[in-house]
């Protein structure tokens, strides 16, 4: 098995603004002669996290953003970068043995000693999978020429979890999927997907919710195809679920439209009145209103404003904003005062 299959070749990316959120493409790696972090003992996971943290300190993209040490990282810390897609929940509980490389423009980051020794991640605000294989097998190449990799001829790349073994790769794609969802054909399609071979996860991955109608999907299958055609075979997967959730929205335009109507009038009702918002009820209402605008209900208000609310209304970010730690309901409290604040000029239109 050739430890790098050709880069695909892209002549095109999805293109269908309002559903396709953005990508992910990561890497699982592990180091030759040490045991995984699942069972490996704390002095030598930490030996392990110093080698692999000290090597990516070499590296540029590294070198010019932060390394961060789970257990000198303070609580809010590490739910930013949770809520940035940089870094896992599985990370965050590694405590003494775990540590994260973060790029200067959080558009990667390298997980040491999470379920594997390496986690690399690249990031993408579309569905450039080009771009992100590229920069992640990059990082790859340079880690690999400095550290020395689990690898088998015949199965590839070793890892924890038997699911990875082989290109260690896994690639997703997050799609705004409410269309399909006020149709009641979401379960259809995500059973589909299941006998294809693809997962259907929450905005935080495995065993998440999908709060905002958002729903990363991604390969199952890591072993028997090269790089090229996993990837080649979720972007044409994603492709269709995205031309699927596209014509929902016309058909509730054109044949349902007090449907759609209630949902983002009642969106933007809630959004302009609250004074006690959670998270995920605000990533809701957000994610009915960005389909609003995307469907031409909505004035006043940029898609790309409402991309910055459904980070922004985050724990992580909204302590950010305060500047300290908040309380669950203090959050919820202020999160209703931005949203009454920041919906003051948005119109509903018709």
């Amino acid at each position: 098995m050739e430890k790098h299959s050709p880069l695909p070749d892209w002549r095109s990316r999805l293109a269908f603004p309002g559903i396709v959120a953005s990508c992910r493409v990561r890497l699982a790696r592990n180091l030759q002669g040490e045991r995984f972090p699942d069972s490996i003992q704390e002095t030598e996971g930490r030996r392990v996290r110093d080698r692999i943290c000290y090597t990516l300190a070499t590296l540029k993209p590294f070198s010019q953003g932060e390394i961060i040490l789970v257990d000198g990282a303070s609580q809010s810390r590490i739910m930013d970068l949770r809520e940035a897609h940089l870094a896992s929940k599985e990370l965050a509980e590694r405590g003494a043995i775990g540590a994260i490389a973060v790029a200067e423009d959080r558009s990667m980051s390298v997980m040491v000693n999470e379920e594997d020794h390496l986690r690399i991640q690249v990031l993408r605000p579309d569905a450039d999978l080009q771009s992100a294989w590229r920069e992640a097998c990059a990082i790859d190449c340079l880690l690999e020429s400095k550290l020395d990799y689990a690898y088998h001829q015949t199965y590839g790349y070793l890892t924890a979890c038997p699911t990875n073994v082989g290109t260690g790769l896994r690639v997703s794609i997050m799609l705004h999927l409410l269309g399909l969802g006020l149709t009641d054909e979401i379960e259809q399609i995500f059973k589909a997907l299941d006998r294809l071979g693809f997962a259907v996860r929450g905005i935080w991955g495995e065993g998440s919710e999908a709060a905002g109608h958002l729903y990363q999907i991604s390969n199952q299958q890591t072993l028997g195809e090269t790089e090229q055609e996993i990837i080649d075979r979720l972007y044409n997967c994603v492709g269709e679920t995205a031309r699927q959730e596209q014509n929902a929205r016309m058909r509730l335009v054109e044949d349902q439209p007090d449907v759609i109507m209630d949902c983002v009038a009642r969106a933007l009702a809630i959004l302009r009145s609250a004074r006690v918002l959670r998270s995920d009820e605000a990533l809701d209402l957000l994610s009915a209103l960005r389909m609003g605008v995307e469907a031409g209900l909505v004035g006043n208000l940029e898609p790309a404003v409402i991309d910055y609310w459904m980070k922004a209304v985050l724990p992580g970010h909204m302590e950010k904003l305060a500047k300290g730690l908040l309380e669950t309901r203090a959050r919820d409290r202020m999160r209703a005062e931005l949203m009454r604040r920041a919906m003051t000029e948005v119109q509903l239109i018709g």
